[in-house]
C-alpha cells in the first residue's frame, strides 16, 4: 500500500519557498442544493452551489528576512491577494490564489518565534 509522508511537502509563494513551514491545511467545501419536490419519498440534490475553500499554515519565523514570509506578512497587512502553491509531495501540489483572513505571531523567552495564518481561496484551487 502506498503512503505519502509530509516530509516532501512545502509551500511556495511565487518562485520563493516559504521557510520553516510546520504544516498546512486546505479545506475544500461546496454546497449541495436540495431539489426535492413535494410528494417525493427521498431527498434529491445537485452539487456546485457556492464553494468556500479555506486553509491555514503554521510556521516558525526563524528568519524575518525570508522573502516569502515577508510577502505573506505584507499581504496580510494590506488585504491583498497572494499566490500560494501547497505541495503535498515533491511533484503534487495545490495552486491557490488566497486572501489572508487572519495572521498571528507568537514570541516567548524560551521558545522559537512562531506564527500561523488562515486564508480564503479566491476562485477554484487547481491540483497538479
Amino acid at each position: 500500500m502506498a503512503a505519502i509522508a509530509g516530509k516532501g511537502g512545502k509551500v511556495m509563494q511565487g518562485a520563493a519557498a516559504v521557510a520553516f513551514v510546520e504544516s498546512w491545511e486546505l479545506n475544500i467545501s461546496d454546497e449541495a442544493l436540495e431539489t426535492t419536490g413535494l410528494g417525493a419519498t427521498t431527498r434529491s440534490y445537485i452539487g456546485r452551489g457556492l464553494p468556500e475553500n479555506t486553509g491555514s499554515l503554521t510556521f516558525r519565523a526563524l528568519d524575518n528576512a525570508d522573502t516569502a514570509t515577508a510577502a505573506i506578512r505584507a499581504a496580510a497587512l494590506a488585504g491583498t491577494e497572494l499566490a500560494l502553491d501547497l505541495y503535498e509531495s515533491a511533484s503534487k501540489y495545490w495552486d491557490c490564489q488566497v486572501i489572508i483572513t487572519s495572521f498571528s505571531q507568537s514570541v516567548s523567552i524560551d521558545g522559537v518565534v512562531g506564527g500561523s495564518f488562515s486564508f480564503t481561496v479566491t476562485g477554484a484551487p487547481t491540483y497538479t
